[in-house]
């Protein structure tokens, strides 16, 4: 078809259902690629060699509070209990050079969800997880992924991440696994 026939609007009687013509394939052709002789790497290469992150360690955090809360009476002082403790694994991860210097969405999902799967023993597998895309990302500077241990049980496990550059959060993902368990037959 040119180009006047399909901008052209379509009239059909109400009720009727528009069915398109069907289509010919157009015959494909095989192009054969000679291999990569430059010292950029290939797009798949490159694809593959972000989602290598580096380890940087792992800690183990808690905040104690540095006031006292009064009595409920208002008199006396009665000590805050902990209110902070973690234990985090950090991930550096390299970008994808874009044309328009931003970090493609995918690959901060993709990095982040590496770096909690990283931190599960291989038997779970990510069965649910929930993401925020919060500031753009930078493709020259590297991508921190911090990820917190928010439960170990017997079947389930979940983990939180927060990818960040600049000091600032760009993209949050929570992460729960589950532990491939056999089914037995008749048992609900």
């Amino acid at each position: 078809r040119d180009r006047a026939e399909l901008d052209r609007p379509r009239h059909r009687e109400p009720g009727t259902r528009h069915r398109e013509p069907p289509r010919r394939a157009s015959p494909r052709r095989l192009t054969i690629v000679a291999p990569v002789t430059t010292d950029q790497p290939a797009p798949l290469l490159d694809l593959l060699a972000t989602l290598d992150l580096e380890e940087l360690g792992s800690a183990q955090m808690s905040v104690q509070p540095m006031s006292t809360a009064g009595g409920p009476s208002g008199e006396g002082s009665v000590p805050l209990p902990e209110t902070f403790a973690e234990d985090v694994t950090l991930f550096r991860g390299q970008s994808q050079k874009q044309p328009h210097g931003r970090v493609f969405g995918g690959q901060v999902a993709a990095q982040a969800l590496l770096a909690t799967a990283r931190t599960v023993d291989p038997e779970y597998v990510a069965h649910s997880l929930h993401s925020y895309f919060l500031l753009p990302g930078d493709t020259a500077v590297p991508i921190i992924y911090d990820v917190e241990r928010l439960r170990e049980g017997r079947s389930f496990a979940t983990r939180r991440v927060v990818a960040r550059q600049h000091g600032r959060p760009i993209f949050y993902l929570t992460v729960s696994f589950q532990r491939h368990e056999e089914v037995i037959a008749g048992v609900a």
